[in-house]
């Protein structure tokens, strides 16, 4: 009971609950290979696309979905910031590649209290 109480006791299991917290979240990211790579041209560069790697979105992330009207635009610009690639890539991937995506990000767009 005395190790519970001990501040360095609770901050050793803060770390190794957010080290277990991290590791969730990069195994429950996605890397998508794309069917139909998609190349992007900035200045002089093209930029190569074959696969993109879909992480859980945070709270950040909805929190800049409302600069979007609702449906496709705003499961364009998650699936962009939840990737880290330009909405330029999204708008030309496939529509399976799309759906992939969307299916992987619907769990943590319902709402846990079904509001």
């Amino acid at each position: 009971m005395g190790a519970m109480l001990n501040p360095r006791y609770r901050a050793q299991r803060r770390n190794k609950m957010a080290s277990e917290e991290r590791d969730d979240i990069r195994s429950a990211s996605l890397p998508l290979r794309l069917r139909f790579p998609i190349s992007i041209k900035s200045g002089r560069d093209v930029r190569r696309y074959d696969e993109i790697v879909l992480r859980p979105p945070t709270s950040r992330d909805i929190r800049r979905l409302s600069d979007y009207e609702p449906g496709t635009d705003q499961a364009i610009a998650l699936i962009a910031l939840v990737a880290c690639v330009p909405m330029e890539v999204i708008e030309q991937i496939g529509p399976r590649d799309f759906y992939t995506a969307c299916k992987f990000l619907e769990p943590f767009a319902e709402h846990p209290y079904g509001e």
